[in-house]
Parts: structure tokens; C-alpha cells; sequence
């Protein structure tokens, strides 16, 4: 793992934070919590956002 570059590396923090927030989001929904599951669901949006970002930077074509 040492031999990736930052953007790389972030794309696969960004892809764990995408697991995590899903598994939460999930108990959320089945607990039905509704505000923390809105705020996970924004947090997957914008991590979404994020990580189609940092894939741009990361494969320069």
C-alpha cells in the first residue's frame, strides 16, 4: 500500500467510509431513526461526490 499515490489512497478511504456509512444507515432505517438517517444519507452523498472526484485526480487519462 506504500506504493500509492495520496489520490489512490483516498479513493479506497473514501470506498470504507462508503461501507460504513451504509451499514449505518441501514440499522438506522431498520430501527427507524430518521434523522440519523438522513444525516448518513447525506454523508453517502457527499462522499459519493468525493470519491468520483478523487477517481478523476487518481486515473489521469
Amino acid at each position: 500500500m506504500s506504493g500509492l499515490t495520496p489520490a489512490r489512497r483516498l479513493v479506497r478511504v473514501n470506498i470504507v467510509l462508503i461501507v460504513v456509512l451504509s451499514g449505518l444507515l441501514i440499522l438506522c432505517l431498520v430501527r427507524q431513526l430518521w434523522v440519523p438517517a438522513a444525516a448518513f444519507t447525506l454523508l453517502l452523498v457527499s462522499n459519493g461526490v468525493q470519491l468520483t472526484t478523487r477517481r478523476r485526480d487518481a486515473d489521469p487519462e
